[in-house]
């Protein structure tokens, strides 16, 4: 599996399809869905860069209350 799959498969888990990139680093963690070559899980650096480089991720940023 790819991290792009593996987002997309957290994403579908959820009601909304909507989860901060936070959330998606633990679930990824906790559900053993994708690692890297190494054996290691991606940062959240690494999920917010593949969500921006695909068209079919919306990427929102607020600013925190």
């Amino acid at each position: 599996m790819t991290l792009h799959e593996a987002i997309r498969k957290l994403l579908e888990q959820v009601e909304n399809r909507e989860m901060t990139i936070t959330e998606l680093a633990v679930e990824n963690e906790r559900q053993s869905l994708y690692t890297k070559r190494n054996g290691e899980y991606p940062n959240q650096k690494q999920f917010a860069m593949r969500a921006m480089n695909y068209s079919e991720f919306e990427v929102v940023i607020r600013l925190r209350p």
